[in-house]
């Protein structure tokens, strides 16, 4: 694998190559405002599908591991016991989303485009675009997580291919530039981060499925 392909994932190759490419011309029309302002999306985009290099730490069987990077901004219980827990991915977060399970079974539901509405609007949970996997472990617990895009100009890209592979904690398996990922644990689960902490795609504990 080369360096370059270990430097960033490869759905951040577009977007970036068209903002270094837009620098270029207007660097070359000597439209100097413009093309640093290309250059410094550039360097935004370099950041925020860069490819962090993590190690996939030992957790128990039966542990969830966070799906991508942010901050928990809630954690409820729903009206039939399962545990629903909210992280937000803000511009600062690597894009990356990644299994949450030790070889678990994934099936991919399906990928709804839409409107990329804050998360202040009414219609947030109604018009914005959004896809809903669900992941099950060898024992039939599972998790459902939905993806939620807010205010971004990029899609959501989820890998189609997902249901009936089996993935390894840690895998990648789609992009979020910015946004809300919902995970509905089990009744049983026992969670172990807390609203208001910061979570790392597959390095940082959020619970364990009894």
């Amino acid at each position: 694998m080369n360096a370059l392909s270990d430097l960033i994932v490869k759905e951040g190759w577009r977007p970036l190559g068209i903002a270094a490419a837009a620098a270029l011309v207007c660097a070359f029309f000597d439209w100097d405002l413009a093309a640093w302002f290309f250059l410094a999306l550039a360097g935004a985009l370099l950041w925020k599908y860069r490819k962090p290099a993590r190690t996939a730490a030992y957790f128990e069987k039966g542990s969830v591991t966070a799906p991508c990077d942010g901050r928990v901004t809630a954690i409820d219980t729903l009206s039939d016991g399962s545990v629903l827990v909210e992280i937000e991915t803000g511009w600062f977060d690597a894009a990356l989303l990644t299994v949450p399970f030790v070889e678990g079974v994934s099936s991919f539901e399906t990928v709804t485009r839409g409107t990329r509405l804050p998360r202040r609007s009414a219609l947030v949970d109604t018009l914005n675009e959004r896809g809903s996997l669900v992941f099950e472990d060898e024992e039939g617990r599972s998790v459902r997580l939905t993806h939620m895009l807010t205010l971004t100009p990029f899609a959501l890209l989820i890998d189609t291919t997902l249901p009936g592979k089996r993935r390894m904690r840690g895998e990648r398996y789609g992009v979020l530039t910015h946004g809300v990922t919902r995970l509905a644990l089990p009744a049983s689960t026992r969670v172990a981060v807390n609203p208001g902490e910061r979570v790392y795609a597959t390095q940082t504990l959020l619970g364990y499925m009894r």
